[in-house]
């Protein structure tokens, strides 16, 4: 976890190395009771060309019910979701990209 001091929002970044499977990686977000919304996941497609990735920026359907939305609990705690294999980008609500 990192904090930048005046900071509007946040941004998880999950990181699952396993061959298989989905796997929720416990956060201090530091933010109490917000949304995090799934922003992208980037897995490795096995190929070694520049189009060796696959990049799904929606709801990943490998995340189930978690797959639009992860409330904080009002500790500041989260389960993000990462499929195998994968970086996973998850932003807080409100924020926006610029």
């Amino acid at each position: 976890m990192g904090g930048v001091p005046g900071a509007r929002g946040a941004l998880a970044v999950v990181i699952n190395t396993a061959r298989s499977g989905v796997r929720p990686i416990t956060m201090d977000t530091g933010r109490v009771n917000r949304r995090f919304y799934h922003l992208a996941t980037i897995k490795h497609a096995g190929t070694h060309d520049n189009d060796g990735f696959i990049v799904v920026r929606s709801a990943y359907q490998q995340y189930g019910v978690k797959s639009e939305a992860i409330w904080t609990a009002p500790d500041g705690r989260a389960d993000f979701l990462a499929d195998s294999g994968s970086v996973s980008l998850w932003l807080e609500d409100g924020v926006g990209l610029m």
